[in-house]
């Protein structure tokens, strides 16, 4: 064995601790780099003095590391989330094309308004689904089924609670709703045709929402696939069979939505059987015991990370509609390019939100196993594999510009104003992914104050200031303003993680349990 191997490392024979032998360290640090490469392999044949090693040995160390981490435990939940949320907009995109064969335009238009108002208010109840990743996920990696099963009861009874709201109230809700995004008569008589079948969806949308959350927190994000791909695919032909077959216009796209989402909720029920009993669910839990959870389960800390999601969603929401709103009032071009800068956003946001997904699941598990070596090094790879596909996003932005233009639209002032943005569309992978990630490490812990309290200071202290500021920069300014508030929002989370790290309160039993 040659004295000098990396195996019998030691400190250079000078080395005491002083400021001058740490400088030199340094320096010959530097000079390590600068080597040509076949000078910085030692061996046998290659004399190397003990500063190229130390360093030699700590890349290693860290490529090794890297390496060990849980990449493909990370990639086997992130690819069928990845396939899922892609598959989402055909649902949209398949109601326009229908519709767009017809003689009438007013129809395309009415399904869009209507489209649109079910999106906002089922995103606000998109917490039913992480809220029940969290607590059915942590109690999991507890290893205690029967808890999980009694937060999925809980999550169901007011899943099924708030579509029966929506439904007892939508005669006065959605007239309003379309009132204020419908102006034309005729087309908001059509939407409310079309909002009147729909809101009879709400049920089977938030009890998917519920299942889907339990077979996350299971770690079984292929049944999620399953069940996403068919409620789009049968959604699509009952949109063939209604509206070209039937000719039932925005009627027909409605009842093809209700349709495929109470097949698809019947779908998730029988992946919830089939995931119950891998787990040996219905042995350990006795019949009824669901009526138990509801009479003396933990409400509280279900009900606490739902509120906190809840608020969290309606400020995220508020600044896309600011956004929207903003960039309408500097003129109709402007208002068309940011709509198509932020739908080829969203082509990166569904890619990232699998590895969100991800992070919220293991998250979740590592919380309720009390591992914090595995919540960090599951955090950091989904980070880490997140980061490389932002930036490969970024990249193909930048170098596919004319493509994606090309693909958006045919108007030469919106392609112009396109172009002069577009900028902002490859920069914002890359800022905004850290947000997603932290976003689902979060949720998964369920340190839901921390995400409601830093999403309300990022909009107060940074976005609507940095807005207000750069107001005599006009659409730039306000994209500027959209970009800050992204990269504080991973600041501040990034900030928030450190936090719970060094006071050790990740796995708190406090009734704060939810802050840090």
């Amino acid at each position: 064995m040659h004295p000098r191997s990396v195996r019998h490392l030691t400190a250079p024979p000078d080395y005491n601790g002083t400021l001058g032998n740490k400088v030199s360290t340094v320096s010959n640090t530097r000079s390590f780099f600068n080597k040509k490469p076949n000078e910085y392999r030692c061996g046998p044949r290659v004399e190397c003095d003990a500063d190229t090693q130390r360093v030699q040995l700590m890349i290693k160390n860290w490529s090794s590391r890297w390496l060990e981490l849980p990449h493909k435990q990370t990639f086997a939940l992130a690819g069928p989330m990845i396939l899922a949320n892609i598959s989402v907009p055909l649902m949209g995109l398949a109601d326009t094309a229908m519709l767009g064969h017809l003689d009438d335009a007013a129809f395309v238009g009415a399904v869009a308004v209507g489209a649109n108002i079910f999106a906002f208010m089922f995103w606000m109840m998109a917490f039913l689904r992480m809220g029940t990743t969290s607590v059915v996920g942590q109690a999991l990696g507890a290893n205690n089924p029967t808890t999980a099963f009694d937060q999925l009861a809980q999550s169901a009874a007011l899943a099924f609670g708030l579509a029966a709201l929506l439904i007892i109230t939508h005669p006065f809700t959605l007239p309003l709703a379309i009132s204020w995004v419908a102006a034309d008569p005729q087309v908001a008589e059509l939407a409310a045709q079309y909002a009147s079948i729909r809101i009879y969806a709400a049920p089977a949308v938030l009890g998917t929402y519920v299942l889907s959350g339990w077979l996350l927190g299971l770690q079984k994000p292929v049944y999620t696939l399953i069940i996403t791909v068919a409620i789009n695919t049968i959604n699509i032909a009952l949109d063939y069979v209604f509206i070209l077959k039937f000719n039932w216009g925005s009627q027909g796209a409605a009842a093809a939505s209700v349709c495929a989402d109470y097949l698809g909720f019947v779908i998730a029920l029988f992946c919830f059987y089939y995931s119950a009993k891998q787990i040996q669910l219905f042995k350990r839990a006795p019949n009824w015991r669901w009526l138990s959870a509801l009479r003396q389960g933990n409400w509280r800390k279900l009900m606490g990370i739902n509120r906190d999601l809840f608020i969290r969603t309606a400020i995220l929401l508020f600044v896309f509609n600011f956004f929207t709103a903003q960039g309408g009032d500097l003129g109709q071009t402007t208002l068309a390019a940011n709509a198509i800068l932020i739908q080829l956003m969203f082509l990166s946001t569904y890619a990232l939100d699998g590895y969100a997904h991800a992070a919220e699941t293991l998250a979740a598990n590592a919380i309720g196993a009390k591992n914090l070596h595995k919540l960090h090094n599951t955090s950091i790879a989904a980070c880490s594999t997140a980061g490389f596909i932002a930036v490969f996003m970024a990249v193909v932005f930048w170098f596919g510009q004319p493509f994606f233009i090309w693909l958006m639209t045919d108007i030469h002032q919106v392609k112009q104003a396109v172009a002069q943005f577009y900028i902002w569309l490859c920069v914002m992978p890359i800022v905004a992914v850290w947000c997603y990630l932290f976003d689902g490490i979060f949720i998964g812990a369920g340190k839901t104050r921390a995400l409601r309290n830093w999403m309300l200071a990022a909009v107060l202290l940074v976005f609507l200031p940095s807005w207000w500021l750069l107001q005599p920069l006009a659409n730039h300014g306000l994209w500027i303003a959209f970009v800050v508030f992204h990269i504080a929002r991973s600041i501040s989370l990034g900030y928030e993680y450190y936090r719970c790290t060094v006071r050790n309160s990740w796995f708190a039993t406090s009734s704060k349990v939810d802050a840090c």
